[in-house]
């Protein structure tokens, strides 16, 4: 196919050709030249930053009737065993993190999520995981970017209440206990064995009707 072809979904833009190396027509967003050579299994994930506009509202709101939130999960190993958190008694645990805010990249979500929650500071992040999650009955649907992170320092090794929120609790789950329990998002096992440049895919629906 050579020439100019009208994009059949908004025909006043069109598709055609260039050479992605010629200085003469550059290609936008130019860091994405970067993944032309990515072998073939393996991710790479870049942020493209253009200015630095203020923290707008977190990225949840209603849409036809229905809740979309766009989430940053946190995946913290310390001595065998997965930062959680959880209502006190519930039987229900989940991961750290929290809403993405307009104008924040999710790396720096993750960063902030995880000082906010922890009181601990990040030493350095690596995307593991893409979580979408669907509850049909309650009109909900969750879009989450896993990172697994690397504290500057450890944390405390007792439960104790998340820093922003008093009503959730820190603890920690055993390792092989956490796809028995299960911790939600689901599908975690896959994600804390990720390699370096691969990450795990996984489409959840609650069970509850």
């Amino acid at each position: 196919m050579t020439g100019r072809v009208p994009n059949t979904d908004h025909p006043a833009n069109f598709l055609h050709w260039v050479d992605p190396v010629s200085p003469e027509q550059p290609i936008y967003p130019a860091p994405a030249l970067a993944l032309l050579d990515t072998p073939a299994g393996e991710f790479r994930h870049f942020i493209n930053h253009e200015g630095t506009p203020a923290l707008g509202r977190d990225l949840r709101f209603e849409f036809g009737g229905h809740g979309v939130q766009l989430r940053v999960s946190l995946l913290y190993v310390q001595d065998g065993q997965l930062l959680t958190n959880t209502v006190p008694g519930s039987g229900f645990w989940f991961l750290p993190g929290g809403t993405v805010a307009l104008n924040e990249d999710s790396r720096a979500a993750a960063r902030r999520e995880f000082r906010e929650e922890t009181g601990g500071e990040v030493a350095s992040l690596r995307l593991v995981g893409i979580s979408e999650g669907f509850d049909r009955a309650g009109r909900r649907q969750q879009l989450g970017l896993c990172y697994r992170v690397e504290a500057a320092r450890p944390l405390p090794r007792h439960a104790y209440p998340v820093q922003d929120c008093s009503e959730l609790e820190l603890g920690w789950v055993p390792l092989p206990e956490v796809d028995a329990r299960p911790v939600h998002p689901l599908g975690l096992g896959r994600m804390l064995a990720a390699g370096p440049g691969e990450v795990v895919h996984d489409v959840w629906e609650s069970s509850e009707s």
